[in-house]
C-alpha cells in the first residue's frame, strides 16, 4: 500500500478500535523491494495489547481493506500485497 493509504488504515484502527488497545508504539515500515516515497510499499508494525473486544474490532477493519494480519517477535504487522497476496518485510527482530 501506499504511505497515505496505510496512514488512514492506522488512524482508522486507533480512532475506531483504540479503546480496546494498549498501544506501545506504531510505526510504518516500507518493504525492502519497493521502498521509496513515490513507489513503496508499506506496513503497519505495532507493539501493542490486543483484549478480546479489540482483536474483534481490529479483524473488521482488517477485513474492510483486505488486510493481513500476523504477529511476529511481540509486533502486530498489518500488511497488503499486489493483488491482495501477503508481503511482509523481513522480521522486525532488530527493531
Amino acid at each position: 500500500m501506499k504511505r497515505w493509504e496505510i496512514i488512514d488504515i492506522l488512524k482508522e484502527i486507533l480512532r475506531v478500535c483504540g479503546s480496546h488497545i494498549d498501544v506501545k508504539m506504531a510505526w510504518l515500515r516500507g518493504v525492502p523491494e519497493r521502498a521509496g516515497i513515490d513507489n513503496g510499499t508499506y506496513q503497519i508494525v505495532m507493539r501493542a495489547t490486543f483484549d478480546e473486544e479489540g482483536l474483534t474490532c481490529v479483524e473488521s477493519v482488517k477485513e474492510k481493506y483486505g488486510l493481513k494480519m500476523k504477529q511476529e517477535d511481540g509486533l502486530w504487522i498489518f500488511t497488503k500485497g499486489e493483488n491482495g497476496s501477503e508481503r511482509v518485510a523481513p522480521s522486525a527482530s532488530a527493531v
